[in-house]
């Protein structure tokens, strides 16, 4: 192993740990109390649940490719598990929406999820039916 792949998987460690601990701080000590005291809500805690939503797959995507990475028959068996990377990319697609919903409610007064839900699905949808046509 060369020194450059010795140093990208090095950071696996470093990224799994801290994204980790950004979700448990963030559910724990932000969105678990606002439950219990009823003050959570989707518009005023977008961007948490965003955050929340995007570090979580990453954390999950950087176990799944990190274990991977040390055994070289593991990742080519692991690459044939696609259905589990769409719904850690469908989890940073979520996170996205809520992110860019947050700020359009900081900035214009109000979130549009519905709107960009429906964008996000179009833009898919569109993308699989050009890729359908192409293969």
């Amino acid at each position: 192993m060369n020194s450059v792949d010795l140093a990208v998987l090095a950071l696996y460690p470093p990224v799994i740990i801290f994204s980790g601990w950004a979700v448990y701080l963030y559910i724990v000590k932000v969105i678990a109390p606002a439950w219990r005291d009823g003050t959570f809500n989707l518009s005023d805690h977008a961007l948490v649940i965003a955050f929340a939503l995007i570090t979580a797959a990453d954390f999950l995507e950087n176990i799944y490719y990190g274990a991977a990475r040390f055994d070289k028959g593991l990742y080519i068996a692991m690459t044939g598990f696609l259905p589990t990377v769409g719904i850690l990319k469908v989890v940073i697609l979520g996170g996205t929406i809520f992110a860019i919903s947050g700020y359009r409610k900081a900035l214009y007064g109000k979130m549009q999820l519905t709107q960009l839900s429906f964008a996000a699905w179009s833009i898919w949808l569109t993308s699989l039916l050009v890729l359908s046509w192409l293969s």
